[in-house]
C-alpha cells in the first residue's frame, strides 16, 4: 500500500484513517476467502497451490459483492514487482497483492507466503525468501505496510505465533525489529483457525520502515 511520498490528493487529512480502512478490508478478503476453502485438504499441499486457491477463493469473494466497497477491489496470485531495477523475467514477483482503485494512488498490499509444519521451521519464514524479501527492499520497497501468510500444516496457531515472537525477540537486530512495534497480536478475526499479528521492522537499506501484518492460517 502506498502511505508517503504521495497520499490520496483529497484525503490528506485523515489518510491513516483511510490506511486503517484499506488495511482493514484487506484482512477481511483474506478471511473470507479462506472460509470459502476447506483447510483440512491442504496439509501436503505446496504454497504456491495453496495461494492460488486463496485467491481464486477471494475473487469470487469480489465477485459477489456482498459489500458495496468490493468493486473497487481486485486481487492478484504471484504478479511481477516493477521496482524500476529489473525488467521482464528478471522482476521479482511477490505471492498475493491485493489492489484498491477507491485510493489515488491505488493503494497495493502485498503479501509473501511460507507453510508452517513439518520441514518447514520459523527460519523459512523469517529468512531470506520470506520476510527477508521485505526487509531487503525486494518487495515494498516503496511502500510502508505488506503482510506473510503463514500456512499452517501441522501444530497449534498460537505455538507458531510463541515460536515467530521468540525468533524475532531473539534477534531483533537481525530482522532489524522496531521496538516501538515488537511481534504482537492483533485483534482483527474471530474466525478460531485464523490468527493475526503485527510487527515493525526498521530496514536501514531501505531507508524506510515497514509493518508487517503476520496472518497465520490453519491447513490441516
Amino acid at each position: 500500500m502506498h502511505v508517503s511520498r504521495s497520499q490520496p490528493s483529497d484525503m490528506s487529512d485523515n489518510s491513516a484513517e483511510l490506511r486503517h480502512v484499506f488495511v482493514r478490508r484487506v484482512h477481511r478478503l483474506i478471511q473470507l476467502g479462506y472460509k470459502r476453502l476447506t483447510p483440512a485438504a491442504y496439509t501436503k499441499t505446496q504454497e504456491p497451490a495453496i495461494t492460488g486457491d486463496l485467491v481464486n477463493a477471494i475473487d469470487g469473494v469480489l465477485s459477489d459483492r456482498a459489500e458495496d466497497w468490493m468493486i473497487a477491489f481486485s486481487v492478484h496470485d504471484d504478479p511481477p514487482v516493477n521496482d524500476g531495477r529489473r525488467k521482464g523475467k528478471q522482476r521479482k514477483r511477490v505471492d498475493l497483492r491485493i489492489d484498491s482503485g477507491s485510493f489515488r494512488p491505488r493503494a497495493r498490499f502485498r503479501f509473501e507466503a511460507k507453510r508452517l509444519g513439518k520441514g518447514h521451521p520459523v527460519t523459512v519464514y523469517l529468512g531470506s525468501e520470506g520476510l527477508g524479501c521485505f526487509l531487503r527492499g525486494d518487495y515494498a520497497r516503496e511502500e510502508d505496510h505488506a503482510g506473510m501468510l503463514g500456512y499452517v500444516q501441522s501444530g497449534e496457531l498460537d505455538h507458531w505465533g510463541e515460536k515467530i515472537a521468540a525468533a524475532l525477540n531473539q534477534t531483533a537486530k537481525k530482522y532489524e525489529v522496531d521496538p516501538s512495534l515488537p511481534f504482537n497480536p492483533m485483534a482483527l478475526s474471530s474466525i478460531p483457525s485464523f490468527r493475526s499479528y503485527r510487527s515493525k521492522h526498521k530496514r536501514s537499506t531501505v531507508g524506510r520502515r515497514i509493518v508487517i501484518d503476520h496472518i497465520l492460517m490453519r491447513f490441516q
